[in-house]
């Protein structure tokens, strides 16, 4: 019997980590299943809007509804394209599968020069806030403070039109309705195209002169509507408060709730 070991050198050349966890595996999904599924789900929530708007009477749904697709949708776009915690490596649709499946990111549609500024004004004279501290054993009346409130005034300004609605410049008439589709956001007549993270990167509109991608976007509502539901109503936060994430982000919240005839308009 010959002797295959030697001086320095281990009787096997393959050592096998120390793991931990259970043995049992769990179930495995390649890419083009979970591809699948995400795709399945959307089709079936586009199902789901088209079978209810012909059930009913569209103008009574159309809000509900907008807003609904909006979140089904901000899901698939973070499996296809976000990723978990935002890591391009986790999206289904990496660029090598892009390519493969010959599928095109389009440019954000530009918005012409001459827009027309709009303004929206709202006004408070003054008033009184009054304020009754009750008592911890029987909530009595044990002290009222009286606060004035002084004159306020918010004024938010829009260059129209707005991306999302770059066609929407004429007068629209029952023949040629103001419509929501994607011809309106991208630029679908373009031969240009780019890459997954450079069409997320795309400024969509500047508020508060701070820029607001379209990854942002899609990113706060999957967040704080489509896999959460975090409470975003207050953007304050006291002297000894840990910090919030909304908080963080101001202006995306806020312009989540601008509505444009009634509609949310990042749900456009």
């Amino acid at each position: 019997m010959t002797e295959n070991k030697r001086e320095g050198v281990s009787e096997s050349p393959i050592e096998f980590g120390k793991t931990r966890g259970s043995k049992v595996t769990g179930r495995y999904k390649d890419k083009k299943e979970r591809i699948q599924e995400a795709m399945c789900d959307l089709k079936l929530a586009v199902d789901g809007i088209i079978a209810q708007l012909a059930q009913s009477d569209q103008s009574d749904q159309l809000l509900q509804t907008s807003a609904a697709f909006a979140r089904a949708c901000s899901i698939f776009l973070r499996k296809m394209v976000l990723g978990d915690r935002d890591d391009p490596k986790t999206r289904l649709l990496n660029d090598e599968i892009s390519q493969s499946l010959a599928l095109r990111f389009e440019k954000l549609r530009r918005i012409p020069p001459n827009r027309i500024p709009l303004e929206i004004i709202l006004k408070l004279d003054g008033g009184v806030v009054q304020l009754t501290k009750l008592t911890d054993n029987n909530l009595q009346p044990e002290a009222v403070y009286n606060m004035n409130i002084p004159r306020q005034e918010l004024k938010i300004s829009i260059e129209w039109p707005l991306p999302g609605a770059a066609g929407w410049t004429e007068i629209p008439t029952w023949d040629k309705p103001w419509k929501i589709r994607s011809e309106e956001l991208f630029d679908t007549r373009s031969n240009d195209t780019l890459s997954c993270n450079e069409w997320l990167g795309q400024q969509w509109v500047m508020f508060d002169k701070k820029g607001i991608s379209l990854k942002d976007v899609i990113r706060t509502v999957v967040t704080y509507e489509g896999a959460h539901s975090t409470n975003v109503s207050r953007l304050l936060l006291t002297e000894d408060e840990q910090d919030r994430p909304p908080a963080k982000n101001p202006e995306l919240h806020i312009l989540n709730n601008i509505k444009i005839f009634g509609i949310k308009y990042v749900t456009i």
